[in-house]
C-alpha cells in the first residue's frame, strides 16, 4: 500500500527557489486554493515534495470543486478548494533534505540564522517547520 503524505511537505523539485515565493514551497494540507491554471502549473503540477517522514511525493493530479457556487465565489478565500493527488516516488534521508534546503536558502541575503536552524534540526519536522 502506498504511503500517504505526513504534512507538512516541502518542495524538493529541481529548480532554484525565489525569495518572493518562499511561502509557496511549503504545503500544510492536500488542498490547493487558487483557480488560476498558471499558479497550479508553477507550484504544484508534477512537483516533488518531501514529507515529515522523509517520503517524497509527486503531485499527479487534482480534483476540482464540483459545486457551481464554489466556482462563482472563487474570489473568496478558502471557497475554491481543489484536492491534490499525490504519488509516492521515493524517499530522502534527513541529511539529503538538510543539504537541499541549505543549498536553496544560502543564495538569499541574511540567512545565516536559517542555515544554522536547518543544520541543527534533528527531525524532518524540525527541518520543514523550524525548531
Amino acid at each position: 500500500m502506498q504511503p500517504k503524505p505526513n504534512f507538512a511537505l516541502i518542495n524538493v523539485s529541481d529548480f532554484q527557489w525565489l525569495p518572493e515565493d518562499l511561502m509557496e514551497y511549503i504545503m500544510h494540507n492536500e488542498y490547493f486554493y487558487s483557480s488560476k491554471e498558471e499558479v497550479y502549473d508553477k507550484y504544484c503540477k508534477q512537483q516533488h515534495f518531501c514529507d515529515c517522514d522523509g517520503n517524497v511525493f509527486m503531485i499527479v493530479g487534482r480534483t476540482l470543486p464540483t459545486q457551481w457556487w464554489k466556482y462563482i465565489f472563487r474570489f473568496l478565500p478558502g471557497i475554491y478548494r481543489q484536492t491534490l493527488h499525490f504519488e509516492h516516488v521515493g524517499s530522502m534521508s534527513l541529511e539529503e533534505l538538510k543539504a537541499y534546503i541549505i543549498a536553496q536558502i544560502s543564495r538569499f541575503d541574511d540567512t545565516k540564522w536559517w542555515v544554522e536552524n536547518v543544520s541543527e534540526a534533528k527531525t524532518y519536522y524540525e527541518v520543514i517547520h523550524g525548531h
